[in-house]
């Protein structure tokens, strides 16, 4: 049962991801649900909440928003859309950065 739990977490994190998506450009986007995932599970590790809480809230809707092949199709896209863009690029690459350091250090 909880990983039914966790598989509709996920499904609600990509719909929360979709909706950041439609209403910011795709660099803002990103990064915000980055952050906001990172955030997530630095505090849910931070407050060493259960492992069904972990699975659920932790894998399951923050895996489904902060999903990799978001962040680089995203990336894709803005090279495509804007080949001047690459101050964009280190910068989304630089804030993602920070977000995997800072789950390190949670």
């Amino acid at each position: 049962m909880i990983w039914v739990l966790a598989a509709v977490a996920g499904g609600f994190g990509t719909v929360v991801r979709s909706v950041i998506a439609h209403r910011q450009p795709a660099p803002r986007a990103t990064i915000t649900v980055n952050i906001v995932g990172t955030v997530l599970l630095a505090v849910l590790v931070r407050r060493s909440v259960g492992a069904d809480v972990l699975l659920v809230v932790g894998l399951g809707f923050a895996g489904g928003l902060t999903t990799f092949s978001t962040w680089m199709l995203d990336a894709i896209k803005l090279a495509v859309d804007d080949p001047t863009a690459s101050p964009a690029h280190i910068g989304e690459v630089a804030i993602s950065a920070v977000s995997i350091a800072a789950l390190l250090l949670a």
